[in-house]
């Protein structure tokens, strides 16, 4: 499995790459994350395999997309038939959906973090907005891994994972 997360510098894609790799592992995955930045956009990067991973490098083909800002996205960008889990107050209505037969879930995000954490963080409400649509991790694994990673409002962070897996559409 394969997972592109595209969004701004400070909203957490980096972190978010590392949680659900971390939860990727103690699920019984072998993981792989990293991130790059280019001009103040950041893309996360992660692999599953039940196997060894010995590709490295750019993703090709990814199964899932994970968008924290959709103003740095483009639904065109994507291949046919993939999921697409957007950061977004209302419903995304772009004409490439249909076009390239994409599943697309949305949540407001960055909504959740403000609310349960007084901050405009998207990241551990989008790890539950994922879950929705990604069976292999569980929100167990997901919760311990941001207890070992992030560290800081834990029990906040663990509440927007409830959260963004509850109001994914």
């Amino acid at each position: 499995m394969k997972f592109v997360i595209i969004g701004r510098s400070g909203q957490g894609v980096s972190t978010f790459a590392r949680v659900l790799a971390k939860a990727g592992a103690t699920s019984g995955f072998n993981t792989q994350s990293y991130s790059e930045i280019s001009g103040g956009i950041v893309r996360g990067y992660v692999r599953f395999s039940k196997g060894q991973i010995l590709e490295r490098g750019s993703l090709v083909d990814p199964e899932y997309y994970v968008v924290f800002d959709d103003d740095v996205f483009s639904f065109k960008e994507t291949l046919d038939g993939k999921i697409v889990v957007v950061n977004t107050t209302e419903k995304p209505s772009d004409s490439w959906i249909k076009k390239k037969k994409l599943k697309v879930y949305w949540v407001d995000a960055t909504g959740i973090g403000q609310t349960m954490i007084k901050q405009p963080y998207p990241n551990s409400a989008l790890l539950g907005a994922l879950l929705k649509s990604f069976n292999k991790v569980s929100m167990k694994n997901i919760k311990f891994a941001i207890e070992n990673d992030i560290r800081v409002r834990v029990k906040e962070n663990q509440m927007c994972v409830d959260e963004g897996y509850k109001n994914v559409k």
